[in-house]
Protein backbone atom coordinates (compact mmCIF):
# COMPACT_ATOMS: atom_id res chain seq x y z
CA UNK A 1 0.00 0.00 0.00
CA UNK A 2 2.66 2.36 -1.25
CA UNK A 3 3.09 4.87 -3.95
CA UNK A 4 6.45 5.65 -6.06
CA UNK A 5 7.36 9.46 -5.48
CA UNK A 6 10.95 9.55 -6.98
CA UNK A 7 13.18 6.96 -8.37
CA UNK A 8 13.39 4.08 -5.56
CA UNK A 9 11.50 6.40 -3.16
CA UNK A 10 8.91 4.99 -1.86
CA UNK A 11 6.08 6.78 0.33
CA UNK A 12 3.51 4.41 1.94
CA UNK A 13 -0.71 5.10 1.98
CA UNK A 14 -2.09 7.09 4.97
CA UNK A 15 -2.54 4.23 7.75
CA UNK A 16 0.65 2.58 6.79
CA UNK A 17 4.05 2.81 7.85
CA UNK A 18 7.44 1.31 6.74
CA UNK A 19 8.75 -1.56 8.70
CA UNK A 20 12.29 -2.71 9.10
CA UNK A 21 12.83 -4.05 5.28
CA UNK A 22 11.60 -0.89 3.82
CA UNK A 23 7.95 -2.40 3.15
CA UNK A 24 4.52 -0.36 3.84
CA UNK A 25 2.67 -2.46 6.58
CA UNK A 26 -0.85 -1.51 8.00
CA UNK A 27 -0.10 0.66 11.33
CA UNK A 28 -2.06 0.83 14.26
CA UNK A 29 -2.98 3.94 15.98
CA UNK A 30 -2.28 3.26 19.81
CA UNK A 31 -5.38 5.98 20.82
CA UNK A 32 -7.73 3.64 18.84
CA UNK A 33 -6.39 0.06 19.87
CA UNK A 34 -3.73 -1.04 21.85
CA UNK A 35 -2.56 -4.07 20.04
CA UNK A 36 0.70 -4.55 22.47
CA UNK A 37 -0.59 -8.40 22.89
CA UNK A 38 -1.32 -9.18 19.33
CA UNK A 39 -0.43 -8.29 15.47
CA UNK A 40 -1.70 -5.60 13.45
CA UNK A 41 -2.75 -7.30 10.33
CA UNK A 42 -4.83 -4.03 9.02
CA UNK A 43 -5.03 -0.42 9.29
CA UNK A 44 -6.37 -0.02 13.34
CA UNK A 45 -7.00 -3.83 13.12
CA UNK A 46 -5.50 -6.21 16.03
CA UNK A 47 -5.34 -10.03 16.09
CA UNK A 48 -4.61 -10.81 19.38
CA UNK A 49 -2.37 -13.56 20.10
CA UNK A 50 -3.52 -16.88 21.41
CA UNK A 51 -5.34 -16.44 24.91
CA UNK A 52 -6.14 -12.59 24.57
CA UNK A 53 -9.18 -11.22 23.25
CA UNK A 54 -9.39 -7.30 22.24
CA UNK A 55 -11.10 -5.47 25.25
CA UNK A 56 -12.99 -1.93 23.38
CA UNK A 57 -12.97 0.94 25.46
CA UNK A 58 -15.65 3.67 26.13
CA UNK A 59 -13.97 5.87 22.67
CA UNK A 60 -13.51 2.70 20.52
CA UNK A 61 -15.19 1.17 17.75
CA UNK A 62 -17.01 -2.10 17.93
CA UNK A 63 -16.43 -2.89 14.14
CA UNK A 64 -13.78 -0.89 12.35
CA UNK A 65 -13.38 -1.76 8.26
CA UNK A 66 -10.33 -2.61 6.75
CA UNK A 67 -8.83 1.23 5.06
CA UNK A 68 -10.28 3.01 8.22
CA UNK A 69 -9.99 5.10 11.42
CA UNK A 70 -11.45 5.26 14.28
CA UNK A 71 -12.67 8.82 15.19
CA UNK A 72 -15.69 8.68 17.85
CA UNK A 73 -17.29 5.88 19.76
CA UNK A 74 -18.74 3.41 16.63
CA UNK A 75 -17.84 5.90 14.11
CA UNK A 76 -15.12 5.62 11.48
CA UNK A 77 -13.48 7.51 8.66
CA UNK A 78 -12.40 5.65 5.20
CA UNK A 79 -8.24 6.44 5.21
CA UNK A 80 -7.01 8.88 1.92
CA UNK A 81 -7.45 7.49 -1.52
CA UNK A 82 -10.32 5.10 -0.23
CA UNK A 83 -13.80 5.74 -0.28
CA UNK A 84 -17.18 4.48 2.03
CA UNK A 85 -19.17 1.86 0.53
CA UNK A 86 -21.65 -0.34 1.98
CA UNK A 87 -21.65 -4.43 0.89
CA UNK A 88 -25.12 -5.40 0.04
CA UNK A 89 -23.59 -9.03 -0.02
CA UNK A 90 -21.87 -9.03 3.37
CA UNK A 91 -24.50 -6.29 4.84
CA UNK A 92 -21.17 -4.20 6.29
CA UNK A 93 -19.47 -1.08 5.68
CA UNK A 94 -16.37 -1.11 3.67
CA UNK A 95 -13.70 1.32 2.31
CA UNK A 96 -12.56 0.58 -1.17
CA UNK A 97 -10.11 2.10 -3.60
CA UNK A 98 -11.04 5.50 -4.99
CA UNK A 99 -9.85 6.11 -8.34
CA UNK A 100 -9.37 10.05 -9.93
CA UNK A 101 -10.24 9.27 -13.21
CA UNK A 102 -12.57 6.60 -14.01
CA UNK A 103 -11.80 3.09 -14.02
CA UNK A 104 -13.33 2.06 -18.11
CA UNK A 105 -12.53 -1.57 -18.84
CA UNK A 106 -10.84 -1.89 -15.51
CA UNK A 107 -11.48 -2.46 -11.82
CA UNK A 108 -10.06 0.19 -9.19
CA UNK A 109 -7.37 -2.45 -7.05
CA UNK A 110 -5.98 0.46 -4.94
CA UNK A 111 -6.26 4.34 -5.06
CA UNK A 112 -5.37 6.14 -8.55
CA UNK A 113 -4.38 2.70 -9.78
CA UNK A 114 -6.61 0.58 -12.28
CA UNK A 115 -6.15 -2.82 -13.36
CA UNK A 116 -7.45 -3.51 -16.59
CA UNK A 117 -9.98 -6.53 -17.25
CA UNK A 118 -8.82 -9.25 -19.76
CA UNK A 119 -8.53 -7.98 -23.24
CA UNK A 120 -7.40 -4.63 -21.89
CA UNK A 121 -4.35 -3.07 -21.31
CA UNK A 122 -3.00 -0.12 -19.75
CA UNK A 123 -1.80 2.67 -21.97
CA UNK A 124 0.68 6.41 -21.14
CA UNK A 125 -2.28 7.96 -19.81
CA UNK A 126 -3.33 5.02 -17.52
CA UNK A 127 -6.48 4.40 -19.34
CA UNK A 128 -7.90 0.51 -20.81
CA UNK A 129 -7.13 0.13 -24.19
CA UNK A 130 -8.13 -2.95 -26.10
CA UNK A 131 -5.38 -5.22 -27.29
CA UNK A 132 -7.33 -6.27 -30.29
CA UNK A 133 -7.54 -2.58 -31.43
CA UNK A 134 -4.07 -1.60 -30.70
CA UNK A 135 -2.18 -5.32 -32.13
CA UNK A 136 -5.04 -6.55 -34.60
CA UNK A 137 -6.93 -4.06 -36.16
CA UNK A 138 -5.29 -3.60 -39.70
CA UNK A 139 -2.48 -5.15 -39.10
CA UNK A 140 -2.82 -9.11 -38.44
CA UNK A 141 -6.78 -9.52 -38.75
CA UNK A 142 -9.76 -7.33 -38.10
CA UNK A 143 -11.76 -6.85 -34.42
CA UNK A 144 -15.25 -8.58 -34.08
CA UNK A 145 -16.55 -8.26 -30.35
CA UNK A 146 -13.21 -7.18 -29.26
CA UNK A 147 -11.40 -10.93 -30.55
CA UNK A 148 -8.81 -10.42 -33.66
CA UNK A 149 -10.06 -12.52 -36.35
CA UNK A 150 -7.11 -13.42 -38.41
CA UNK A 151 -6.12 -12.65 -41.88
CA UNK A 152 -4.63 -15.46 -43.64
CA UNK A 153 -1.45 -16.60 -43.16
CA UNK A 154 -1.98 -15.52 -39.27
CA UNK A 155 -3.33 -17.21 -36.32
CA UNK A 156 -4.69 -16.43 -32.94
CA UNK A 157 -4.08 -19.91 -30.87
CA UNK A 158 -1.63 -17.94 -28.54
CA UNK A 159 -3.21 -14.83 -27.91
CA UNK A 160 -7.02 -13.94 -28.79
CA UNK A 161 -6.44 -10.57 -28.99
CA UNK A 162 -3.56 -10.72 -31.39
CA UNK A 163 -2.84 -12.49 -34.90
CA UNK A 164 0.54 -13.83 -35.29
CA UNK A 165 1.96 -14.97 -38.47
CA UNK A 166 2.25 -18.44 -39.06
CA UNK A 167 5.72 -20.30 -40.51
CA UNK A 168 5.38 -24.25 -40.88
CA UNK A 169 8.56 -25.95 -39.59
CA UNK A 170 9.73 -23.09 -37.85
CA UNK A 171 10.39 -24.70 -34.92
CA UNK A 172 13.99 -23.10 -34.23
CA UNK A 173 13.35 -20.05 -35.36
CA UNK A 174 11.11 -16.69 -34.90
CA UNK A 175 8.19 -16.53 -37.78
CA UNK A 176 8.35 -12.95 -39.05
CA UNK A 177 6.05 -13.03 -41.33
CA UNK A 178 3.63 -15.70 -42.86
CA UNK A 179 6.16 -18.35 -44.17
CA UNK A 180 9.39 -16.50 -43.47
CA UNK A 181 11.07 -17.88 -40.84
CA UNK A 182 14.27 -16.38 -39.53
CA UNK A 183 16.36 -19.49 -38.06
CA UNK A 184 18.12 -19.35 -34.26
CA UNK A 185 21.79 -19.48 -33.81
CA UNK A 186 23.21 -22.68 -34.56
CA UNK A 187 20.26 -23.54 -36.88
CA UNK A 188 20.07 -22.53 -41.11
CA UNK A 189 16.77 -23.00 -43.16
CA UNK A 190 16.95 -26.60 -45.19
CA UNK A 191 15.33 -25.53 -48.11
CA UNK A 192 14.32 -28.90 -49.12
CA UNK A 193 12.42 -29.47 -45.82
CA UNK A 194 11.72 -26.22 -44.85
CA UNK A 195 12.72 -25.80 -41.35
CA UNK A 196 15.25 -24.94 -39.22
CA UNK A 197 17.83 -27.79 -38.78
CA UNK A 198 21.53 -27.50 -36.72
CA UNK A 199 24.54 -26.80 -37.98
CA UNK A 200 27.83 -29.08 -37.67
CA UNK A 201 31.27 -28.41 -39.07
CA UNK A 202 32.68 -31.95 -38.73
CA UNK A 203 29.73 -35.03 -39.03
CA UNK A 204 30.81 -37.59 -41.21
CA UNK A 205 28.41 -39.33 -43.45
CA UNK A 206 27.95 -41.75 -40.76
CA UNK A 207 27.02 -39.71 -38.23
CA UNK A 208 24.38 -36.55 -38.18
CA UNK A 209 24.07 -33.09 -36.83
CA UNK A 210 21.76 -33.99 -33.57
CA UNK A 211 21.96 -30.25 -32.04
CA UNK A 212 24.65 -27.21 -32.45
CA UNK A 213 28.25 -28.28 -32.87
CA UNK A 214 26.77 -32.02 -31.74
CA UNK A 215 27.04 -35.48 -33.79
CA UNK A 216 25.45 -38.36 -32.86
CA UNK A 217 25.28 -41.89 -34.61
CA UNK A 218 22.52 -43.24 -37.20
CA UNK A 219 22.47 -46.78 -35.28
CA UNK A 220 23.89 -48.01 -31.65
CA UNK A 221 27.64 -47.02 -31.95
CA UNK A 222 31.01 -45.39 -30.64
CA UNK A 223 31.76 -42.03 -32.01
CA UNK A 224 35.55 -41.23 -32.56
CA UNK A 225 36.87 -37.79 -33.85
CA UNK A 226 40.31 -38.49 -35.60
CA UNK A 227 43.14 -36.21 -36.34
CA UNK A 228 41.39 -33.42 -38.52
CA UNK A 229 38.29 -33.11 -35.89
CA UNK A 230 35.70 -34.90 -37.91
CA UNK A 231 33.70 -37.19 -36.39
CA UNK A 232 33.34 -41.08 -36.87
CA UNK A 233 30.71 -44.11 -35.76
CA UNK A 234 31.64 -47.54 -35.19
CA UNK A 235 28.72 -50.15 -34.85
CA UNK A 236 29.19 -51.62 -31.48
CA UNK A 237 29.26 -54.96 -32.94
CA UNK A 238 32.01 -53.99 -35.42
CA UNK A 239 34.14 -52.59 -32.54
CA UNK A 240 33.26 -55.55 -30.49
CA UNK A 241 34.57 -57.94 -33.13
CA UNK A 242 37.47 -55.90 -33.37
CA UNK A 243 38.61 -56.17 -29.85
CA UNK A 244 38.07 -59.81 -30.08
CA UNK A 245 40.26 -60.08 -32.89
CA UNK A 246 42.92 -58.38 -31.47
CA UNK A 247 42.70 -60.32 -28.35
CA UNK A 248 42.77 -63.60 -29.76
CA UNK A 249 45.69 -62.22 -31.98
CA UNK A 250 47.11 -61.14 -28.75
CA UNK A 251 47.08 -64.85 -27.03
CA UNK A 252 48.59 -66.14 -30.55
CA UNK A 253 51.71 -64.24 -30.22
CA UNK A 254 52.24 -64.96 -26.45
CA UNK A 255 51.66 -68.08 -26.82
CA UNK A 256 54.11 -68.64 -29.53
CA UNK A 257 56.66 -66.24 -27.48
CA UNK A 258 56.10 -68.53 -24.32
CA UNK A 259 56.54 -71.55 -26.33
CA UNK A 260 60.11 -70.79 -27.82
CA UNK A 261 61.15 -69.66 -24.06
CA UNK A 262 60.02 -72.63 -23.25
CA UNK A 263 62.23 -74.55 -25.95
CA UNK A 264 65.44 -72.73 -25.66
CA UNK A 265 65.45 -73.51 -21.89
CA UNK A 266 64.87 -76.99 -22.51
CA UNK A 267 67.54 -76.90 -25.32
CA UNK A 268 70.58 -75.60 -22.80
CA UNK A 269 69.23 -77.67 -20.10
CA UNK A 270 69.43 -80.98 -21.76
CA UNK A 271 73.19 -79.90 -23.50
CA UNK A 272 74.43 -79.34 -19.87
CA UNK A 273 73.03 -82.48 -18.86
CA UNK A 274 74.54 -84.37 -21.72
CA UNK A 275 77.84 -82.12 -21.85
CA UNK A 276 78.18 -81.06 -24.83
CA UNK A 277 77.66 -77.67 -23.99
CA UNK A 278 80.81 -77.43 -21.32
CA UNK A 279 83.26 -79.51 -24.10
CA UNK A 280 81.61 -76.41 -26.75
CA UNK A 281 82.85 -74.04 -24.40
CA UNK A 282 86.27 -75.55 -23.13
CA UNK A 283 87.01 -76.02 -27.24
CA UNK A 284 87.58 -72.25 -27.43
CA UNK A 285 90.25 -72.36 -24.71
CA UNK A 286 92.16 -75.26 -25.94
CA UNK A 287 95.48 -74.03 -27.87
CA UNK A 288 96.34 -75.34 -30.89
CA UNK A 289 100.13 -76.91 -31.35
CA UNK A 290 101.35 -76.61 -35.04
Amino acid sequence: MAHCIAPNVCQCHEGHEKNDTHLCIPACKSTVVDCTMGSCVGVNVCECDEGYTLEMGEDGCSTLPDNAECIAPDEHRCLEGYQPMYDQELLQDRCVPSCEQECENGTCTAPNQCTCIEGFSAGYNETCSSICEKDCEGHSGVCVENLCQCFDGYSNLVNAYLCSPVCAGCEHGECLMPDECSCFDGYEMNNQTASCEPVCDNCTGDTYCKSPGQCACYGEGAMITDEQNNVHCILLAESFQQADDSLVWLAIVGTISGLTVLFAVAYVMYKRSTGSFNTAVRMSEIKVID
